[in-house]
């Protein structure tokens, strides 16, 4: 994240993902991810994992039998 989150001002928030394969033609998806916010501490998250540098994108392998409800990523903030 760019900036903390404060609890007493924003309690949720949400954005969306795409997600796109390489086949030909290729295949993708949309979803919505809901962010609640905990009453914890003030400061700007740390990502702990996945890992990642500042301001650059993470990607995940979903194999290509996955159904609908699979577990792609848990990311750790403190």
């Amino acid at each position: 994240s760019l900036q903390s989150f404060n609890y007493e001002e924003l309690k949720t928030f949400q954005f969306k993902v795409q997600a796109t394969d390489s086949g030909v033609p290729p295949l993708s998806s949309n979803v919505t991810v809901n962010v609640c916010i905990l009453d914890e501490n003030d400061n700007s998250p740390a990502i702990l994992a996945p890992y990642s540098e500042h301001g650059s994108v993470n990607s995940e392998s979903i194999p290509y039998s996955a159904e609908a409800g699979y577990f792609v990523a848990k990311i750790r903030a403190v």
